[in-house]
């Protein structure tokens, strides 16, 4: 753990100099599982020989692949294939034996594998093997809902940890103490661990799993409403494992869809929904039952969040069958709640009632306080009774639970001003700044003559700054994005004049001074009506044309997202709207497939237009190494031979 790259190469060169060595062998297959090479991992497992596929460590080893390559199912029959092996089996094997049974969810399973584990701490073992299987019983403990059993383990585990100075051990095991506190909604104590977990990892860890533990800090900070903290730290995150399709990219994804279904900005519907698809493409592939289920819930949330009901409807039978013959009382409270959701977008607040309390009945059976007090909460909404929707707040505020604090106040606001806080972007004979095409100011529909490219570039970030939700931009950031080659006192003079000549033209109240830095004033937006009624006259070219790619993480990719969906939805009764956009979009992101694919889908493959447009893709394709992807070629054979292309 201390310097797996090095240790790889001396493996590969142990493994080149003795490949009939088995030692060398199976400690090269061990390496490859560290780095997550499974196909390579099982490629060496299987040259073996055929008398050593009968061996015990084949067998290990094959259960332990299964298991980091998520087939957990696969992993479960290869166990129970060699009953003869059990009882010798390596601390290691049953700590993956153990985490498969938590994916696949099978009570009797979960009951066996914490017996297994518990006689085998019987034995005289090594600080790693305890380590190991008392982290695996913490986990198996907290699955049942045995919340202090499992503390219990985990603190023990960490005693090992220590004692073995692992740093990697002890980082993990942060992260599972870090869980129970979340869980039991101590979240000043979650807190604490996942961030001594962060720091560890930080220092010495892999990125694979530093990438995981930025992911689950990201999730603390959205719970204390840390919002721009979480979104940077989730974006790295996903960043890192966006080519892995692994559980931890799926987990990501459903963390930012979370992150923007709590954040009420101008761009959050459209990101949420991207996010849970993203989110449960990932769990459909890896077929494991909690997360598919758990990314089946956020999903119906954010599609509810878009607006799209029937969407949202379309994903209940899924999410039912999915649960048929598991024990899965968390996971079908959840279904019941995705139910009630769609019910009550469909105007059935009886049934949707009805449901809510199906949810409310189960959750109680786990003893899950969060999440009676947010069932609970949607009931009194429903009801309208905002006397007890306090006392859920008051509770969430105890436990730390800020977001959910916020959520009660976005219920049941206190007063006027709380619910009217957003500045309304088509305010009488307010100017409005366009940005989808070529940036413009107009007032009273009528363009203004303003050539301040500078000036224009400003407008255009404290733009991006109100649409990702934060209510300011502060000065350091502005003059980095504006500035970057001045110094910080002449950056700052000439920010100064940029504000005073905005000001002097356009009216005192388009620039807000704040604590920090600068806000938008009352000036409006093509891109936030878009956003917000996504009609698709309002895109005239290239996000921001001539004058920049964008600044802030998320307002581009929602634009982008946004318009996607917007063609897709007009591709299907066809029209010149959706081909013009296609073009739009095409230009925007010049080397997608997806793109490429969805804008010849628009056209049309009766417009001679596609022909070409397929061409110059090809070229660019090209240009950087790429081939254009097949479906394309599938596409263009459609047409009539006239429109070919070569």
């Amino acid at each position: 753990e201390v310097d797996l790259k090095t240790a790889a190469q001396l493996g590969e060169l142990a493994f080149s100099l003795a490949s009939n060595h088995l030692e060398a062998l199976f400690l090269l297959v061990e390496i490859r599982l560290l780095e997550r090479r499974f196909t390579e991992a099982n490629t060496l497992l299987e040259s073996l020989p055929e008398v050593e596929r009968a061996s015990i460590r084949y067998w290990q080893f094959s259960v332990q692949i299964c298991k980091e390559s998520t087939r957990f199912r696969s992993a479960l029959e290869r166990w129970h294939q060699h009953p003869e092996f059990h009882g010798l089996a390596t601390p290691k094997t049953i700590q993956s034996l153990a985490w498969c049974i938590m994916e696949t969810a099978i009570p009797s399973e979960i009951e066996y594998a914490t017996d297994l584990i518990s006689k085998t701490l019987t034995r005289d073992l090594s600080l790693q093997d305890r380590y190991l299987l008392l982290d695996a019983r913490g986990n198996l403990k907290l699955r049942l809902n045995q919340y202090l059993d499992a503390k219990n383990d985990f603190i023990k585990a960490l005693e090992f940890a220590s004692a073995a100075g692992s740093h990697l051990w002890r980082a993990k095991l942060c992260n599972d103490l870090a869980h129970v506190h979340y869980i039991q909604d101590d979240t000043r104590a979650a807190v604490n661990y996942i961030e001594m977990a962060y720091q560890i990892m930080l220092e010495h860890g892999q990125a694979f799993d530093l990438a995981h533990m930025q992911a689950r800090l990201g999730v603390v900070y959205l719970e204390t409403t840390q919002f721009e903290k979480a979104e940077s730290l989730m974006q790295q995150s996903r960043e890192i494992l966006q080519h892995t399709d692994s559980i931890e990219l799926c987990e990501v994804n459903l963390h930012l869809a979370n992150l923007y279904l709590s954040w009420n900005t101008a761009h959050s519907a459209v990101l949420a929904r991207w996010y849970a698809s993203s989110g449960l493409n990932v769990a459909r592939g890896l077929g494991v039952p909690f997360t598919l289920c758990l990314a089946l819930f956020r999903a119906v949330q954010c599609e509810l969040k878009f607006g799209d009901v029937n969407a949202a409807k379309d994903l209940l039978p899924e999410f039912s069958t999915r649960l048929e013959g598991l024990e899965m009382p968390g996971m079908k409270a959840r279904l019941a709640w995705a139910t009630a959701l769609v019910l009550e977008a469909s105007n059935d607040v009886p049934g949707a009632l009805e449901h809510y309390q199906t949810a409310l009945t189960l959750f109680r059976s786990l003893n899950d306080l969060s999440l009676i007090h947010q069932v609970e909460l949607e009931i009194d909404r429903l009801n309208q009774d905002s006397a007890r929707a306090r006392t859920h707040e008051v509770w969430f505020a105890a436990h730390g639970l800020l977001r959910l604090v916020q959520l009660v106040e976005r219920y049941f606001p206190k007063t006027v001003e709380i619910a009217a806080s957003k500045v309304s972007m088509t305010i009488e004979g307010s100017l409005r700044i366009n940005v989808l095409g070529n940036v413009s100011l107009e007032q009273h529909g009528k363009t203004i003559n303003y050539r301040g490219r500078k000036r224009l570039e400003f407008l255009g970030y404290l733009l991006e700054t109100r649409i990702s939700g934060r209510h300011e931009a502060p000065t350091l950031e502005i003059i980095d994005a504006l500035y970057p080659d001045l110094l910080e006192p002449e950056a700052k003079s000439a920010l100064k004049q940029l504000v005073y000549l905005l000001r002097s033209k356009l009216g005192a109240d388009v620039i807000q001074s704040t604590q920090q830095g600068y806000a938008l004033g009352t000036i409006g937006s093509d891109a936030e009506e878009f956003l917000e009624t996504g009609n698709p006259s309002l895109w005239q070219g290239v996000y921001l044309q001539g004058l920049s790619d964008g600044w802030l993480p998320g307002v581009r990719d929602a634009l982008v997202q946004a318009i996607r969906q917007k063609i897709e939805s007009l591709a299907k009764t066809g029209g010149k709207q959706a081909a013009r956009l296609g073009q739009i979009l095409l230009e925007m992101e010049p080397y997608d497939h997806d793109t490429l694919e969805l804008t010849l889908r628009a056209i049309g493959t009766d417009d001679a237009f596609s022909a070409s447009l397929y061409r110059s893709a090809k070229i660019r394709f090209e240009q950087i190494g790429e081939s254009l992807p097949n479906s394309s070629d599938a596409f263009l054979r459609m047409r009539d031979e006239s429109f070919q292309v070569d």
